[in-house]
């Protein structure tokens, strides 16, 4: 009987001493979780390459996060799917309690003409914003098929490979001197770029990096001759220029 006594004040004291040991343990991780939330909650948003920061969506939700749990790269993804505008997004921990998100914004390269309303097209084909009137002077895109208003949201993109098309020549010709005045998609068959009173002529059935070869060539070689051309047509496996 006594060993039974022994045993169970043994036991008592043994249950007591880790029932407090756990609590001591919760308490002191309640404690460190705490402080460990105080020390690391963002109180600083540092923006570059925006400069209105209340426009920019998203941008609410760092205050009152912890920057150590901070999932970089999924914000950067809804921050780009929610702000057309924002080509790429780099978004960096500055410990304790400062994130920067460095910027880098779209630039509106082309104008597609639609229905009763104007497209603003990044270099990618993505819409920028849309107008019901013409605010800047870039290219004017005018395809064979209207574009509706309503069928195209700011922020999407436009995946037609002879837009896509259009807008790098637009680009390379802007990059060799020549302002693109408009453009004239009717069909595969025949793109058509109008740079003052000259014309270029091409189309998607030929590959596109022979395209930007072949044009990027017989202008540098014009330039160096000191020759200029009425039209150009490289819709061919030969150019046809005429002067």
């Amino acid at each position: 009987m006594r060993l039974r006594l022994l045993l169970a004040r043994f036991y008592h004291r043994f249950k007591t001493s880790n029932f407090t040991l756990l609590l001591l343990i919760i308490i002191l991780s309640l404690i460190f979780f705490y402080f460990l939330n105080l020390i690391f909650t963002i109180r600083e948003i540092q923006v570059e390459g925006f400069s209105e920061k209340k426009h920019l969506v998203g941008v609410e939700n760092f205050a009152g996060r912890n920057i150590l749990f901070l999932d970089v790269l999924d914000i950067e993804k809804k921050m780009k799917a929610n702000n057309p505008q924002i080509r790429d997004i780099k978004i960096k921990k500055i410990l304790p309690q400062t994130v920067r998100l460095v910027i880098t914004l779209y630039q509106p390269k082309v104008i597609l003409v639609g229905s009763n309303i104007y497209f603003y097209l990044s270099s990618d084909g993505r819409i920028l914003f849309k107008e019901k009137r013409q605010s800047l002077p870039l290219p004017l895109i005018y395809y064979y098929q209207k574009f509706n208003e309503y069928a195209y949201q700011t922020g999407t993109w436009i995946s037609y490979r002879d837009l896509n098309i259009a807008i790098r020549i637009v680009s390379l010709l802007t990059n060799l001197g020549f302002f693109v005045e408009r453009v004239d998609i009717s069909g595969n068959d025949m793109i058509l770029f109008k740079i003052g009173e000259k014309e270029i002529v091409l189309t998607t059935e030929k590959d596109e990096e022979l395209i930007e070869y072949e044009l990027t060539q017989i202008i540098k070689q014009f330039k160096i001759e000191g020759r200029d051309f009425k039209s150009l047509d490289l819709r061919f496996k030969k150019p046809v220029v005429k002067f």
